[in-house]
């Protein structure tokens, strides 16, 4: 395995985009049917609360469609959820577990940025997980707690 991509799950970002359009919609409905009946106040209101709604929806939105990440040999490129680029050699990234975290996590930290990654929110986890087992570079990176949840989600003994 040469390169392995990681995106967030794109049906949550998805729903949050559907939702995102349905209230940005539903608030210019508004505002049209308010700005007819002459309720210039009432307007005003339920644009400012409506687009601030969708506007942070819209964020939501983005986190979930944004972030791309793509891990090598050399290392892991590509863009977090702020828009920021990133590109990290293995030697600046650390693999961790949290404290409290449910099994099947692991949080990388790159670039002062810290990312929680598990195989439900991410896609491409388990080859993830997989190309960190194979890459002695990467492996090395791994604190120990790391290194024992790496093993048990390849399956090493």
């Amino acid at each position: 395995m040469d390169s392995v991509e990681l995106r967030p799950n794109r049906r949550t970002g998805a729903g949050y985009g559907v939702l995102t359009a349905v209230v940005l919609l539903l608030v210019l409905a508004g505002v049209v049917a308010y700005l007819g009946s002459g309720r210039l106040l009432m307007a005003v209101v339920t644009a400012v609360v409506g687009l601030s709604i969708t506007g942070f929806l819209t964020v939501i939105t983005a986190a979930l469609l944004l972030p791309a990440l793509t891990a090598d040999r050399s290392g892991v490129r590509g863009r977090t959820a702020r828009g920021a680029r990133l590109a990290a050699t293995w030697d600046d990234i650390t693999l961790d577990v949290g404290e409290r975290a449910a099994p099947g996590t692991l949080r990388i930290t790159l670039n002062g940025e810290t990312l929680t990654l598990t195989g439900r929110s991410w896609s491409g986890f388990r080859d993830f997980v997989t190309l960190v087992a194979g890459t002695p570079a990467a492996a090395s990176r791994l604190t120990p707690p790391a290194f024992a949840e790496v093993r048990r989600l390849t399956n090493s003994p």
